[in-house]
């Protein structure tokens, strides 16, 4: 008997997605830049692509939160 393969949650699938997409890879370390510094704005790359303020942004366990809703990148697989 074959056991059957864990089935992943989707915060987990939503943070290994996270992993795959560039953008919301730059997206977190620009958030944890902002831990250190007083930077309001995005870098230029993600401020191409976003049309939020950095303020209303933060992590809460590695997921990105955006007005209190999870961001969900475009992924295939979610």
């Amino acid at each position: 008997m074959d056991p059957k393969p864990k089935k992943k949650t989707l915060k987990e699938l939503i943070k290994n997605a996270y992993k795959e997409n560039e953008l919301t890879r730059d997206i977190l370390a620009a958030l944890r830049e902002r831990e250190g510094c007083k930077a309001r704005r995005w870098p230029k790359q993600i401020r191409k692509l976003l049309r939020c303020n950095k303020s209303e942004c933060l992590i809460i366990d590695g997921l990105i939160y955006y007005r209190n809703r999870v961001f969900v990148p475009n992924s295939p697989k979610l």
